[in-house]
């Protein structure tokens, strides 16, 4: 079976990236090249996730707060609950 290779793209969060992908399908190739994608390395280098400010978490905290619960008022025990016999 041949394989096709190219090579990483060299993105600018890691340019000393020289990687070598190999494809099965030549097609498969063409369209990476197309795209212009990264190894799996490098593409993970680029999404790292940024901490969540203090004024999200206020916001997120105020929108499920109380009567917005799902659980507001919802007795899991005992005989208050609507499941107890």
């Amino acid at each position: 079976m041949k394989k096709w290779k190219r090579n990483c793209p060299n993105p600018d969060s890691n340019p000393k990236c020289e990687k070598e992908l190999s494809y099965s399908r030549i097609y498969e190739r063409d369209r990476a090249e197309k795209q212009n994608t990264n190894c799996n390395s490098c593409a993970k280098k680029g999404k790292k996730r940024k901490p969540f400010s203090d004024e999200w978490k206020k916001n997120i905290g105020k929108s499920v707060s109380g009567e917005r619960n799902g659980m507001y008022g919802v007795h899991r025990f005992g005989e208050n609950n609507p499941m107890y016999d």
